[in-house]
């Protein structure tokens, strides 16, 4: 009836023997048209089985009908005595030329052996500078750099005079122990002058560092207040004493002091 509606199993349905490629539905007046498109793989009589379709009215109710089962003719378009159809090969693949190969590997070669020196540059300049870091600063540049520092704070002005010259004392203290190899850090001012004197390449300098090192023992201990001007000549006169030994390698004794020679 034209009210009824047919419903089928679609493009799922099963054929037996054969493939559904496609599958069509074509509504008309009073009836639904539907039409399956069937593929077979051999040849000879195969039968094509029914399928059931349910029909529903209006009011909800079902009824189910069957097709008819037909049997179709396969023929094959083969002709001649081989009636086998032939095998299926995949691509056939081009081989290349010597020449072509010979130039793909030369350039994989040349890629490769890039890629192996930019790896070495990288790792070098890495451990360039992990040794430039890790490596100290001569003492010449770490005693130039405290008295910048000190010069920046300004303690003089500030009425810090003796922890200014503290400041200076160990500086040069901390610059004849780095760069002079001497003893200096808890030694007495008479001390320190006493191993330059017994030291070849430094005895010259030990009253400039006598003076020095005197200037700032007594504003530490004795209490002396110097003006500033003369605060930033101790400075200064470090700073030349220090530029006028950097060259010099730490120092050999010509004689060791002994606990005798120190008293």
């Amino acid at each position: 009836a034209a009210d009824e509606r047919i419903t089928g199993p679609g493009a799922e349905a099963a054929f037996g023997r054969w493939e559904v490629r496609g599958y069509h539905v074509e509504p008309a007046p009073g009836k639904a048209v539907v039409s399956y498109t069937l593929t077979a793989f051999e040849t000879g009589k195969l039968p094509i089985p029914s399928i059931e379709i349910t029909v529903g009215d209006p009011a909800g109710k079902t009824r189910s009908v069957r097709t008819a089962a037909v049997t179709a003719t396969v023929a094959s378009v083969l002709k001649g005595e081989d009636m086998r159809p032939a095998d299926i090969v995949g691509p056939l693949t081009l081989r290349e030329k010597p020449l072509a190969i010979a130039l793909r590997v030369s350039v994989g070669v040349v890629v490769l052996a890039a890629v192996v020196l930019l790896a070495v540059f990288l790792w070098r300049r890495k451990q360039r500078l992990v040794e430039k870091r890790s490596r100290p600063d001569p003492a010449d540049v770490v005693a130039l750099k405290a008295l910048k520092a000190l010069r920046e704070a300004g303690l003089p002005e500030a009425g810090r005079v003796k922890h200014h010259y503290s400041e200076v004392s160990d500086i040069l203290r901390t610059y004849l122990a780095a760069g002079w190899g001497l003893r200096t850090l808890e030694e007495t001012t008479w001390r320190i002058v006493a191993q330059m004197r017994d030291t070849r390449t430094c005895a010259e300098y030990a009253p400039v560092v006598d003076d020095l090192l005197r200037q700032a023992d007594l504003v530490k201990f004795a209490k002396a207040r110097p003006e500033p001007i003369a605060c930033w000549a101790v400075v200064d006169a470090t700073e030349r004493l220090v530029r006028d030994t950097a060259p010099l390698k730490a120092p050999e004794a010509d004689s060791v002091p002994t606990s005798e020679s120190s008293r």
